[in-house]
């Protein structure tokens, strides 16, 4: 796989599973999301895991989604 110029696995971004089936659920957030880098895909799964509370990372990632439907990069981070 490497000859053929594709990336290590550490590269990619492991997507949590609530994550997935959000972005399944929304078929234009899942199309941005596809267009997004590695960068980017990392630095939002970070956001939305760096909360411990159930209830802010399921509206973290409802908040990822709409803002991907709506043809943005991701969330606006607020500090």
């Amino acid at each position: 796989m490497l000859a053929e110029g594709k990336r290590r696995p550490c590269c990619f971004s492991i997507v949590p599973l609530d994550l997935y089936q959000a972005l399944k659920a929304a078929p234009k957030a899942k199309t941005q999301w596809s267009a997004l880098d590695a960068n980017a895909k990392r630095d939002l799964i970070g956001w939305i895991e760096s909360v411990k509370q159930r209830d802010t990372r399921k509206r973290r990632i409802d908040e990822a989604c709409a803002t991907l439907a709506a043809g943005k990069t991701g969330p606006r981070r607020r500090g």
